[in-house]
């Protein structure tokens, strides 16, 4: 009981658990000392290129109640190391900016992680300025979305063959990856990223007690004719679910699954099987709502994951951003066309204020979400302009 009460203490004061931020961890690129001096001689840089920076942090030792973290890694510099193992600051290893006493200096170096979260801070702004009109629900999560895992991050592995130990480490580590700035702002002729800003209501009351009240049903502007005619051309499905958490208000709120639990409520998606009907499919989906279960994804082993990196058991991890990519033949995806999204139980539901309270009948309240979903494939398919025109709306390609 000590052990797990200082736990909790301990990584309640860690600000990357912020369950709302992106948090940004490092990777770098610059594995080259450039200076040309004795101590650079006989020094090499600590972190290889497209690899986690040397001073980045983790998630692994946290417990399953945590969200995994970092979300992303963006670049952060590297430091050099000399023979006697001590760590020194080359300017050639970290990137360049303005300096805080402009104009003498103009430019100087900055690194680490407050180098990658002023990076993935540029980013949002982008996409902010951009789409304007986009809640911030979505900018973080194309943020997220647009990440990739460099060859060095997967070092070798593929990540949808890793095992379950593997998976979870990779993402405890570096998270999704490092984002790309030219994916997230636009879709491309072979990679099409369409968004889904929605709302519902989880819960309402029933009688005495309180239930699941919506959940809702996706039906996907699938280029079904193109996917089906490209025979067995691999196709790549990306997923991510963005809402933002409310933090129980009560001072016994613990990340676990009691009713003092600490997010107000969590939701959940689901994607239609390549073998599914439509019938099976909701049909599976309402036994599970009506059963109320809720699975913390602390399995020693991802399920049923059929071309997914997490699966259907593996994404029910906690935080209030989740993602998942599947991998597959081409026909396949075309018969993977719809999305549920799914409320889990919170302390909205579990928990009762007095009238006056500011969070009397919390269970009435709606939570707002983003569904982002991008088909791409390493072959010439025109799925950008499929898509465009099923909708009739069409995004800017690049």
């Amino acid at each position: 009981m000590q052990a797990a009460s200082w736990r909790w203490r301990e990584e309640s004061r860690i600000p990357s658990q912020a369950w709302n931020a992106v948090t940004v961890g490092a990777t770098t690129r610059f594995d080259q000392i450039l200076e040309e001096t004795d101590e650079a001689g006989r020094s090499k840089a600590i972190a290889a290129a497209g690899g986690l920076g040397p001073t980045s942090r983790t998630s692994e030792k946290w417990t399953k109640f945590w969200p995994f973290k970092p979300d992303i890694v963006m670049e952060g510099g590297n430091w050099g190391r000399d023979e006697s193992g001590d760590a020194i600051p080359f300017d050639s290893l970290r990137p360049l900016t303005t300096s805080p006493r402009f104009p003498t200096p103009f430019l100087t170096t900055f690194a680490d992680t407050s180098c990658a979260t002023a990076l993935a801070a540029r980013l949002g702004a982008r996409l902010q300025e951009r789409y304007p009109e986009l809640w911030p629900e979505t900018i973080r999560g194309l943020v997220v979305h647009s990440a990739r895992w460099t060859a060095r991050m997967l070092n070798g592995r593929d990540p949808h063959r890793m095992s379950a130990m593997e998976t979870k480490e990779l993402l405890r580590q570096v998270g999704w990856g490092e984002p790309d700035e030219r994916r997230a702002l636009a879709s491309a002729e072979s990679a099409a990223t369409i968004v889904c800003e929605n709302e519902l209501q989880p819960f309402h009351k029933v009688g005495s007690s309180i239930a699941t009240k919506d959940w809702h049903i996706h039906s996907l502007p699938w280029p079904t004719e193109l996917l089906l005619g490209a025979e067995e051309a691999d196709v790549t499905l990306r997923i991510t679910l963005s809402y933002f958490i409310e933090p129980n208000p009560g001072s016994r709120a613990q990340p676990t699954r009691g009713r003092y639990r600490y997010a107000n409520c969590g939701l959940r998606f689901e994607v239609k099987g390549p073998t599914d009907s439509n019938f099976a499919f909701q049909s599976g989906l309402n036994a599970r709502t009506t059963a109320e279960e809720e699975d913390d994804g602390s399995s020693s082993e991802l399920a049923d994951r059929s071309g997914w990196v997490l699966g259907t058991q593996g994404r029910r991890i906690e935080g209030s951003l989740h993602q998942d990519v599947w991998r597959g033949p081409a026909a396949y995806l075309a018969r993977m066309d719809q999305i549920a999204v799914l409320p889990v139980t919170g302390w909205w539901r579990t928990r009762k204020f007095p009238e006056g309270h500011e969070c009397h009948d919390c269970h009435e309240r709606r939570i707002r979400y983003s569904l982002i979903v991008s088909m791409e494939s390493e072959t010439n398919l025109p799925i950008y302009s499929t898509i465009s025109t099923l909708i009739g709306v069409p995004v800017e390609a690049m």
